[in-house]
């Protein structure tokens, strides 16, 4: 038996690695997906990069006491950065319609607090906000992030089988 072993030395080793990755969301990756029969709303998406809106507004209010006129004006300055650092801002998917997908990165009503995503002929989802868009039922200015791309992760999951033989040799029987 211990010959037979040394004849014939087998060693297998399986290693694997698993790698993430961001791909943007495609018009191909939609249809593949619905076809499988999976939920949008179960999948994690991510903006390619960071939004920030801004708004100015100026109220303005006059009003009569004790028989003098109070006037006041209230400058209102609203910064909204969507961001999480270093890593990709995460989002979730709330309704579908024929080439667009409403993704809210925060908490509260879908018709208030969602931003758009548009395919575009390319195949790919992108805010297309044209610099503006209707926030917390408020309108503001996009000063950074127009056009950035709807992402998700991918993860590659690649395996390494390494195969050692070790053969002595083949003799004639007499």
């Amino acid at each position: 038996m211990k010959k037979i072993f040394c004849y014939l030395l087998v060693t297998f080793l399986t290693t694997s690695c698993v790698t993430t990755t961001y791909i943007p969301f495609t018009e191909d990756i939609r249809q593949n997906l619905e076809q499988q029969g999976v939920d949008l709303k179960k999948i994690q998406f991510y903006s390619e990069k960071n939004i920030v809106l801004k708004r100015y507004a100026e109220k303005n209010t006059a009003e009569l006491q004790q028989g003098s006129l109070s006037r006041n004006s209230t400058t209102i300055r609203e910064r909204i950065a969507f961001s999480s650092g270093a890593t990709k801002l995460a989002g979730v998917c709330k309704a579908t319609e024929q080439g667009t997908i409403a993704i809210q990165f925060e908490e509260g009503e879908l018709d208030k607090k969602k931003i758009m995503f548009y395919r575009q002929h390319s195949g790919i989802y992108i805010f297309d906000g044209e610099n503006k868009l209707i926030y917390d039922d408020v309108p503001y200015e996009v000063i950074e992030g127009y056009k950035t791309m709807l992402m998700l992760s991918s993860k590659d999951t690649k395996d390494f089988i390494n195969s050692d033989r070790q053969v002595k040799g083949l003799y004639v029987k007499p």
